[in-house]
């Protein structure tokens, strides 16, 4: 065996000059060890590095509603409505399309992190308003009450949970027939001397002409800053038609919109909003009772 490997070598020695390099001249890059006697040096077998791990965090319904919020208040001119910012929300989620449910979602963090309120009163259209949020407290370091010479300290609940509630002289609000919530300042009786001055002076509650002062004051072209409560106001006047149930929005994952007669567009009422569990036959255009046969 090791004549035939000798021979090969002198006949690769032979063929030398048949090669770009000289095989003896040792610039053949891989080859300066080669023998056919010898058997290689086996390389040191090296672990691959783990691959690093995806540290990406997705955003939440919060981070898409701080997102709108800097682009309501960054926009001016006529309001859009509502849904107009809902590829702003879907940008800061990475998503291409975000329906009904996840929009949702984000209008709900935003309303509740104090980012911005939807105004249904200034426009015909519901509207999104960019509220300041307010300041996060900053911390406090506590300090060691245990240390030599210092007493320590026990907090104390000086709420009495037996006490009785409401409170003796609480007086709840009122949200009277045009929708609008009164509270003790207001007046919450309709002949309280505040009330009876607020509808001599063309209002229909003190609630409301003190908005409407305050919309005059800053010289707001969107009217008076002031939430109706539809469910109490619908009682006597026509509910706006995006506030009531259509099939369309009860198909979808949002709110659906108020049960309202289909032919005086009254609010109905109903347990949870349903018309099905009001005890009058009124019943709204989704939940009629549907004709049998085609007939």
């Amino acid at each position: 065996m090791a004549d035939i490997n000798k021979l090969i070598e002198q006949f690769a020695a032979g063929v030398k000059s048949s090669v770009r390099e000289d095989v003896t001249s040792g610039n053949l890059e891989g080859f300066e060890d080669f023998s056919l006697s010898t058997k290689p040096a086996p390389k040191p077998k090296t672990k691959a590095a783990p691959a690093a791990k995806d540290t990406v965090t997705k955003a939440t319904a919060l981070d898409a509603a701080h997102a709108v919020r800097d682009a309501v208040a960054a926009k001016g001119g006529r309001r859009p409505k509502v849904d107009y910012w809902k590829p702003v929300a879907a940008k800061t989620l990475g998503i291409s399309k975000l329906f009904a449910k996840r929009w949702q979602a984000v209008l709900d963090a935003g309303t509740d992190a104090g980012l911005f309120r939807i105004d249904t009163e200034a426009l015909a259209h519901p509207i999104l308003v960019a509220l300041d949020p307010e300041p996060e407290p900053e911390e406090v370091e506590h300090i060691a009450t245990t240390m030599v010479g210092c007493p320590p300290v026990e907090d104390k609940d000086d709420f009495d949970y037996k006490a009785p509630w409401p409170p003796p002289g609480y007086i709840a609000p009122v949200t009277y027939r045009c929708g609008h919530t009164n509270h003790r300042g207001h007046g919450v009786t309709e002949d309280d001397p505040k009330q009876v001055a607020a509808r001599e002076a063309g209002h229909c509650c003190t609630a409301m002409q003190r908005a409407t002062e305050d919309a005059e004051a800053h010289q707001w072209s969107r009217g008076p800053n002031i939430h109706v409560q539809w469910r109490v106001r619908g009682l006597w006047d026509a509910v706006p038609v995006y506030l009531r149930r259509t099939p369309e929005k009860e198909e979808g994952m949002g709110w659906p919109g108020l049960c309202c007669d289909p032919e005086t567009h009254l609010y109905i009422g109903g347990f949870g909003n349903n018309c099905r569990y009001n005890d009058g036959p009124e019943r709204c255009v989704v939940h009629a009772p549907k004709k049998r046969g085609g007939k």
